[in-house]
């Protein structure tokens, strides 16, 4: 238990009202842009704090269509996978304890009966990171069977995807075993150890689990699980609750708790000491997916050092994103008809003051051979970088005579798309592709001969890794409007480079002339 005098403290001042120091006009921009993002359709609910404070902790529509209630900053949601950064919290509290140690084996933890030759040297720490080899498709699939003991072995019997600390794959069975561990260090049932040792010390009193006990059945908001005649309302608690889930997921909360969880872990002494906090958000994996323990580690477009998880559960979507150096937080609860990530991603350029990035393909067909679909894969033998008027950059891809693409970035696309190629590059060696292979698809699209122009405020860049669970960087070009990627460039080791190089020459001159 943690100390009751900090639990009030805490308590207190989550507690305070979320106008205190702020001007209406700066809750009232970001209650604008939840609206403009969905026309005033979004449904769920949204927290924002900034420097310590609360701007925004707001529902938008109604928990249900019995009574109409609204939702507000108390309705409760399901929060799928945002869930293990809270399991972490655990761990690393019993850490504190000295009662585990982050590379505690797991022959160490279970015993040599509940592990295999390949699984016994898997450490805490690595599933933490997701780099246990742990593969979620031959071990637990079922949520609800009761067996703590069975889950372990089942997880820790099943065949690795990869040896342990070799590479990175997302795990729920990881955190399953994780909860187990907390359960044989505490000689506490995993639901009441965080119930005490998190929620109660964080003054987090409307959240807790999908067994729902000491939840108020009023802040219930629905389900929404899509079927074949459309989606289909159902209750809270119908999602199951046994040893396929916990530590991985379960957890329902809502914005005002989330804001109390917030206070919690900036505060050292709370939930965790000072060094355990810095040892939380510290990246600890950094080959292809930089993980800190429990949160996926990375930048906002404008570099602003980011700590988040995503949830996904039936009928459920939530994102969560932690700005350590400006004492921020970002939420949004909502359910499978909407984007969290995106209402997410609309509510930080807001905060952080990010111009929104934009892109625009410029595709020439001509001299190429174009398939049934009006698509064109080929090798791009050249690629350079022209500045832009405004800071902004021009990529192009050649090949041989032909240049299939120039692709127009602002300058917060530049700035993102640079910053992403060199996390990237400096967190992989290496990769698969010895050239760059180009992909045109044009189908939903109408040629003005050979040429296409594909712009709008729903165009965007993305560059992500592992894509088709191949290493090393994808440029992709998004159309939202259509739900398209009209391109998708794997670049090689070289073009990566010379790409993230000349990209940062046009960003830093726009620097300077500033």
């Amino acid at each position: 238990m943690r100390p009751i005098a900090t639990f009030f403290t805490i308590a207190l001042f989550s507690l305070a009202p979320a106008a205190t120091a702020r001007t209406q006009a700066e809750s009232d921009a970001y209650r604008d842009a939840v609206h403009r993002e969905h026309l005033g359709q979004f449904w769920g609910a949204v927290l924002v704090i900034d420097g310590g404070e609360v701007v925004l902790a707001e529902g938008f529509g109604f928990q249900n269509a019995e009574d109409l209630r609204p939702i507000d900053e108390r309705s409760l949601f399901d929060i799928g996978s945002i869930s293990k950064p809270i399991t972490a919290i655990a761990i690393l509290q019993l850490v504190e304890q000295d009662t585990l140690t982050l590379d505690a084996t797991m022959e160490a933890l279970f015993g040599e009966a509940s592990t295999t030759p390949a699984t016994r040297g898997i450490t805490l720490r690595q599933l933490l990171t997701h780099t246990s080899g742990l593969d979620d498709r031959v071990a637990i699939q079922r949520l609800d069977f009761p067996d703590r003991d069975e889950a372990v072995r089942l997880a820790l019997a099943s065949e690795l995807a990869s040896a342990p600390g070799e590479r990175w794959a997302y795990s729920n069975a990881g955190y399953v075993v994780l909860a187990a561990a907390v359960e044989k260090a505490s000689a506490m049932e995993f639901e009441a150890y965080v119930r005490e040792n998190i929620f109660e010390s964080a003054g987090m009193d409307g959240t807790g689990f999908l067994t729902g006990d000491g939840l108020d059945p009023e802040r219930f908001t629905m389900r929404e699980v899509a079927g074949r005649g459309g989606f289909a309302r159902r209750g809270l608690l119908e999602d199951g609750w046994g040893w396929g889930l916990r530590g991985a997921g379960g957890v329902l909360t809502s914005v005002r708790d989330f804001a109390k969880f917030h206070a919690a872990i900036t505060t050292p002494g709370v939930l965790l000491d000072a060094e355990s906090l810095e040892v939380m958000d510290s990246i600890a994996w950094s080959k292809g997916q930089p993980m800190a323990l429990g949160w996926f580690a990375d930048a906002a477009p404008d570099g602003t050092a980011r700590r988040r998880h995503g949830g996904g559960t039936r009928g459920y979507m939530a994102e969560l994103r932690r700005y350590p150096d400006r004492d921020a937080m970002i939420a949004v609860l909502t359910n499978t008809r909407w984007r969290p990530d995106a209402m997410a991603g609309t509510l930080e350029m807001e905060l952080l003051g990010i111009e929104a990035s934009r892109a625009r393909a410029l595709i020439d067909l001509e001299g190429l051979e174009v398939t049934e679909f009006k698509s064109v894969l080929l090798d791009a033998s050249d690629l350079s970088v022209q500045a832009l008027e405004g800071g902004g950059a021009m990529i192009i891809a050649r090949n041989g005579d032909n240049q299939p693409l120039r692709l127009e970035l602002n300058a917060s696309a530049a700035r993102t798309a640079h910053a992403s190629l060199a996390s990237i590059l400096e967190a992989q060696a290496g990769n698969t592709m010895d050239r760059t292979q180009l992909g045109l698809y044009t189908n939903p699209y109408e040629l003005d001969g050979t040429r296409l122009a594909i712009e709008g405020e729903a165009i965007s860049l993305r560059i992500q890794t592992n894509y088709n669970r191949q290493p090393g960087p994808t440029l992709v070009v998004q159309d939202e409007a259509n739900s398209f990627w009209p391109v998708i460039m794997r670049l090689s080791d070289a073009d990566a480079r010379r790409l993230a190089e000349g990209l940062g020459r046009v960003v830093g001159d726009a620097k300077q002339g500033q």
